[in-house]
C-alpha cells in the first residue's frame, strides 16, 4: 500500500480555449477527506498479547478496549483481557495495572472515562458495574452489583447493568453508559443516580424519538461534546446516532441494517461495525468502525464533520489473511479490531487497537488543495492554480493530463506550507486540460 493516493480537490478540469471552467473532486476510497490520520504505535508490541510495563514496544497488552486521556496527556487503557486499568504517559512508557487496594478485581473492563478532577470511570463489562478510581487511588462502585445484571434504574447498587461498554463523562460530572446488552444508553449523576436516558431495555431496533421512544441495537460506544450532545456507536445497526440534552434522538450517519465502508453524507455513508466513538472541540466525530466477513477484524477510521460528511482517514480493507498491522498516512495505517477511541487537548486520537494489542496515536493531517485561481487565467492565456499546503511533512506531486489516462508529470513539493500561484503555460486554443495532485509514495 505504498503508491501514491489522490488527495480531495485534485482532478481539475477547464477549457482553455473558451471562457468556461469546471472543478470537480475526485471520489477516491478515502472519500475524499479534507484531513487523513497519520497514525503511529505509542505502546504495545502488535501480535504479541501479554502483560508487561515498559517503553513502547517493551510494554506488552491484551487485547485493550478501550482509553482516555487526561489533561496531562497520560493516557489510560483498559486492558480487557488482563483485567487491568494501566496508565501510559505521553513518552509512551506504559505501567503496570494501577493498584487496587483490596477491590474487588476488574472483569473484562471494556470502558473507560475521566473527569476534570482525574477521577477515572470504568465500566466493568463482565462484573455488569461501573466503577470509579479516585485520584488518592482509591477504588469504589459508583453503579451496579456484581454479577447481578438488568436494565433497573436507581442509585448506586440498586440500579442495574448488562455488559455495560462505552463510557463518556461531561463538565458537570454525569457519566453516560452504553449498556450494551440492554440496547440503552444510561446516565449516571455525580451521586450515583442511574437513569435510561434513552432506548428501553431489553429492546433492541432503530427508531429515532424522545427518551423510551428510541431504539439502539448492541451500542458498543458513547461520547458527549460541549454542549452535552452525547453521540452513539450503534453497533448492531451500523449507525452513529446523536441524544440531545432533551433526550431526542436521531441517527446523524449510516443506515440501519445496511453494512458497508461507503463515505458520504448522513444516511448515504455506510458503516461496517462502529465501536468506539469520539467527538473533538469543533464537533467532528470520529469513530471506529470493524470490519466483519471477509474482513473480519480489519478496521478503518471514520471522521464525520459537522455538516453529516463521512470520510475515511485511516485504514484499508484488505480481506483474508492479510497483514493487519502498520503505521503510517491514511490508507499506510493498517488496524486490527480497533475499538476504544479519545481524543486529547491538542486534538490527537488515540486509538485500543484490540486486535493487534497495542496503543495507537494518530495526528490529523490537513491535506493540500488545489483548485483555479481567481481569474483562472493570464492575460497571456496561461492556466492559473491556487496550492494551499500546511506544511504537514508530506511530499506530493502534480501532473497534467488532456485524456485522465496519460499523465505527465508537472510540479514536485516537499512540505510546503503557505499558498502558490501555478501557471501552465498551455497554448489558448488547446484541448481540456487535467490536473491530479497527488501525495508522494
Amino acid at each position: 500500500m505504498n503508491a501514491g493516493f489522490l488527495l480531495p480537490a485534485t482532478i481539475l478540469v477547464g477549457s482553455i480555449s473558451g471562457s468556461v471552467w469546471a472543478q470537480s473532486l475526485v471520489t477516491n476510497m478515502l472519500g475524499s477527506p479534507a484531513v487523513l490520520l497519520r497514525v503511529s504505535t505509542l505502546a504495545g508490541r502488535p501480535g504479541f498479547p501479554g502483560y508487561a510495563a515498559g517503553l513502547g514496544s517493551s510494554a506488552l497488552f491484551s487485547r485493550p478496549g478501550a482509553v482516555v486521556v487526561d489533561g496531562g496527556g497520560n493516557v489510560y487503557v483498559a486492558d480487557t483481557l488482563n483485567n487491568a486499568i494501566r496508565r501510559v504517559t505521553p513518552a509512551g512508557v506504559a505501567s503496570l495495572a494501577l493498584p487496587l487496594g483490596g477491590a474487588v478485581p476488574f472483569n473484562r473492563p471494556s470502558g473507560i472515562a475521566v473527569d476534570a478532577a482525574g477521577t477515572i470511570f470504568v465500566a466493568d463489562t463482565g462484573n455488569d458495574t461501573i466503577r470509579e478510581i479516585a485520584p488518592t487511588g482509591a477504588v469504589s462502585a459508583l453503579a451496579g452489583l456484581n454479577g447481578y445484571p438488568g436494565g433497573a434504574d436507581g442509585v448506586g447498587a440498586v440500579a442495574r447493568f448488562n455488559q455495560p461498554h462505552g463510557l463518556a463523562v461531561d463538565a458537570t460530572g454525569n457519566v453516560y453508559v452504553a449498556d450494551t446488552g440492554n440496547s440503552t444508553i444510561r446516565k449516571i449523576t455525580p451521586t450515583g443516580l442511574v437513569t435510561t436516558l434513552a432506548g428501553r431495555a431489553g429492546t433492541a431496533g432503530s427508531a429515532d424519538g424522545v427518551g423510551s421512544l428510541a431504539r439502539f441495537n448492541a451500542p458498543q460506544g458513547v461520547t458527549v461534546d460541549g454542549h452535552g450532545n452525547v453521540f452513539v456507536a450503534d453497533t448492531g445497526n451500523g449507525t452513529i446516532r446523536e441524544i440531545t440534552p432533551a433526550g431526542l434522538v436521531s441517527t446523524v450517519a449510516g443506515f440501519a441494517g445496511s453494512f458497508a465502508s461507503t463515505d458520504g453524507v448522513g444516511g448515504a455513508a455506510r458503516f461496517l461495525g462502529p465501536t468506539g466513538i469520539a467527538v473533538d472541540a469543533n464537533e467532528n466525530v470520529y469513530v471506529a468502525d470493524v470490519g466483519s466477513l471477509f474482513y473480519f477484524g480489519h478496521g478503518l477510521i471514520r471522521r464525520i464533520a459537522p455538516g453529516g460528511s463521512v470520510s475515511t482517514i485511516a485504514g484499508v480493507l484488505v480481506g483474508g489473511d492479510n497483514e493487519l498491522f502498520r503505521d503510517g498516512l491514511g490508507i499506510g495505517a493498517w488496524l486490527f479490531y480497533p475499538r476504544g477511541l479519545a481524543m486529547d487537548l491538542e486534538g490527537n486520537l488515540y486509538t485500543a487497537d484490540t486486535g493487534n494489542s497495542v496503543i495507537r496515536k494518530g495526528v490529523p493531517v490537513v491535506l493540500p488543495q488545489l483548485g483555479f485561481a481567481n481569474p483562472p487565467r493570464t492575460a497571456d492565456g496561461a492556466v492559473a492554480l491556487a496550492l494551499t499546503g500546511a506544511g504537514n511533512g508530506l511530499g506530493f506531486h502534480i501532473d497534467i493530463s488532456t485524456n485522465l489516462t496519460a499523465w505527465t508529470p508537472w510540479q514536485t513539493f516537499s512540505n510546503f506550507t503557505g499558498q502558490a500561484l501555478l501557471l501552465d503555460a498551455a497554448p489558448g486554443d488547446g484541448p481540456a486540460r487535467f490536473y491530479r495532485l497527488e501525495l508522494a509514495p
